[in-house]
């Protein structure tokens, strides 16, 4: 069926080459196609051609070809109305061809974007390359905008396409100038907004309103919020590195997936040499590390900051877990944090309207403080032996300071002591060299004494002794 689906829109996308442009214009008209079921506003500058267009209509005599001609390419092709620019080398076309879906409005955005991304390689098959595609929500309809380049016919174009009622349905705008130009863009937007349908479209059954609430990862010990009408899904498939899924009950098939990984515990001995747990965290990786650990360009690999917290991010096509079978483009945010590493992973873009939800689950996470999960792992034979090495250098560190600080202390002190000491021995060798003794009596007399006060004894004799 997907297959069968995806055939047909490819079919509907590959038209005919464009007529030569006249000097014929309608100005904007509403054109009623009937066997689409809607009308649709055409704007001015352009000559219209449907399947209801008069044979006499002046349009057929300007380009010089009949309408049976004109409808013979309609009917081989799927077209139900061409618009050719009397300015510009340009075309729109609409196409239509008979469905088995219902309508696009029945699904949700994430299960469109699933379809959509499988057409990027269904498309290359017919040498047409798509460089990008998202859903645009109209009035009544949802569709998928696609914008693609044909190079062997040197086109470049922008297409909505949706299912309504059954009927798959194209409007495409296509430029020969070698470039969309954002006046192109502008255009076929003007013109799918101006669709009215016969027929209001059918309500999407949505799932029950539900709570935030806390998740806990029990390994690690992390903490996030997850956000209202969300709920913890199970996995079709054993996974070793994702802890939990987390699923839409508002839009199906949009998920949320988390997992957490202890990569300080899967590191050897040789490889943990010179670092701590602590020591691997964000900054222990760069921009260049992620492209090599997820299969990236490197260039792809951008960060962007959650209530204070870096993270790495990247976009990449993933097998989805709602449908194995089918690639899409989903956004992975890493972050990691004292010998851990966390991943978040959304299935789709920022352009997604739940993207949002996701950013708020990341920016809720608490992560348990380095130091206490470092404890959990105390008295291994690897970790904890770095820690207990680094805390015993602090110590000899610390004392070897001390013992200095104190050796400077004794010898500033013993200094000072020593050069008091040396000061009294000074002072007393003068006053023992400045006293002489009398010869007579033995009395102490001053050096310059010319007799003794005890026995009268004249010093001067003494002197000359």
């Amino acid at each position: 069926m997907k297959k069968f689906i995806i055939f047909m829109f490819v079919m509907l996308l590959i038209v005919y080459s464009p007529l030569n442009t006249i000097a014929y214009a309608v100005g904007d008209e509403v054109i009623d196609l009937q066997e689409l079921g809607l009308e649709v506003s055409v704007p001015s500058g352009y000559s219209v051609i449907t399947r209801d267009t008069p044979a006499n209509d002046p349009v057929f005599s300007n380009y010089g070809i009949t309408k049976s001609e004109i409808m013979s390419q309609f009917n081989e092709s799927n077209i139900y109305l061409n618009a050719i620019s009397d300015i510009y080398n340009e075309e729109i076309v609409v196409t239509m061809m008979n469905n088995s879906l219902n309508n696009f409005s029945l699904l949700s955005d994430t299960v469109l974007n699933t379809f959509a991304s499988t057409l990027v390689s269904e498309y290359k098959e017919y040498g047409i390359n798509v460089s990008k595609y998202e859903i645009y929500q109209h009035s009544q309809a949802k569709f998928i905008k696609i914008y693609f380049d044909d190079n062997a016919n040197t086109v470049d174009g922008l297409q909505y396409y949706t299912i309504y009622e059954g009927k798959a349905m194209n409007f495409t705008m296509r430029s020969y100038e070698g470039y969309l130009s954002s006046r192109q863009e502008e255009t076929i937007k003007t013109m799918v907004d101006s669709i009215e349908y016969d027929v209001e479209p059918p309500e999407q059954e949505v799932g029950e309103d539900t709570d935030s609430f806390v998740y806990t990862d029990e390994n690690s010990g992390v903490v996030f919020t997850v956000p209202d009408n969300w709920e913890q899904g199970d996995f079709t498939e054993d996974r070793e590195f994702i802890n939990a899924k987390f699923v839409s009950t508002k839009d199906q098939g949009c998920t949320i997936l988390y997992g957490s990984t202890d990569i300080w515990e899967q590191m050897s001995v040789a490889e943990r040499a010179g670092y701590t747990r602590k020591d691997i965290d964000n900054t222990f990786l760069t921009k260049s590390d992620i492209a090599d650990m997820y299969d990236v360009d490197e260039q792809d690999v951008t960060t962007v900051n959650y209530d204070g917290l870096e993270y790495y991010k990247y976009e990449k096509v993933f097998v989805s877990d709602v449908y194995s079978d089918i690639s899409v483009w989903m956004t992975q945010l890493i972050f990691v944090d004292n010998g851990w590493i966390y991943v978040f992973q959304f299935s789709g873009t920022e352009t997604h309207k739940l993207y949002s939800d996701f950013e708020n689950l990341v920016a809720s996470a608490e992560y348990p403080n380095a130091l206490a999960i470092a404890e959990i792992d105390s008295f291994d034979d690897t970790g904890s032996y770095n820690d207990d090495v680094s805390n015993v250098v602090t110590i000899i560190v610390f004392l070897s300071v001390v013992v200095i600080i104190v050796l400077v202390i004794v010898l500033v002190y013993n200094k000072k002591e020593n050069k008091t000491a040396k000061s009294d021995t000074d002072e007393m060798s003068k006053e023992v060299k400045s006293t002489i003794f009398c010869k007579n009596c033995g009395a102490a007399l001053p050096s310059d004494s010319e007799f003794c006060h005890i026995c009268g004894t004249k010093i001067e004799e003494e002197k000359n002794l």
